[in-house]
């Protein structure tokens, strides 16, 4: 996993192509933005594809600009990496989108899988509540106004997509946010039915599975490279 960064560099592939040989086990995949795609003739030369890749899509064109590029460049990047994944994954392997969920995007979660899923470019669609923990993200983090926005397009979503979306919270205050849009009876409700697995419990609220991985039980997963 390229972590720390996501700009995948031409001499990391040798560091997967070496994973692969000491643990051929081992599942080999990427989050990144887009600009891989320069290197995918260096992926043809090698024959070396992933496991699983996962771009980000945060909004629509201009929502997920506004959040990650004022140059406005992000999102043809984003499109241009998820159109190309197939030619870089494993024919088994998984293609997949996540959306941070901000006070900037929070009307478009309906939009985003309608795009992706509409044109074949994922086999999943996850969708996050953001953990800011730099400053200039404090201001996009959602209000509970915003986070009721953003659910009632959750549940539809799930419901056109079944087992193709996924809604996952990490932290305790985006799990009180969600109480405060469902009800405190229905989120008591929800946790007393609750099921647990390793480093998750997934909540069934209003017809749609929320999963929550809660940070002090949340195993490592990650191999930071750079």
């Amino acid at each position: 996993l390229l972590h720390e960064g996501r700009i995948l560099q031409k001499w990391h592939l040798d560091i997967f192509e070496m994973v692969r040989r000491v643990r051929p086990d081992m599942r080999l995949g990427l989050i990144d933005n887009g600009t891989y795609v320069r290197h995918i003739d260096e992926f043809a030369r090698r024959g070396f594809r992933l496991d699983w890749l996962d771009i980000s899509v945060d909004g629509t064109e201009a929502s997920h600009n506004k959040q990650r590029d004022p140059l406005g460049r992000a999102y043809a990047q984003a499109m241009d990496g998820l159109r190309n994944a197939r030619r870089v994954v494993t024919a088994r392997g998984r293609v997949s989108s996540l959306m941070t969920l901000t006070s900037l995007n929070c009307p478009d979660v309906e939009t985003v899988p309608d795009t992706l899923f509409g044109e074949h470019l994922v086999d999943q669609f996850h969708i996050t509540t953001m953990s800011p923990k730099l400053s200039p993200n404090f201001d996009i983090e959602m209000s509970v106004e915003d986070l009721r926005v953003a659910w009632s397009q959750i549940s539809r979503v799930m419901s056109m997509f079944p087992n193709k979306v996924f809604f996952r919270i990490y932290r305790t205050k985006d799990l009180e946010k969600l109480a405060h849009v469902v009800g405190f009876d229905a989120m008591r409700q929800a946790v007393r039915t609750a099921r647990a697995d390793i480093g998750r419990i997934e909540l069934q609220l209003e017809g749609a599975a929320v999963s929550f991985f809660p940070n002090s039980t949340w195993p490592q997963e990650t191999v930071l490279i750079d």
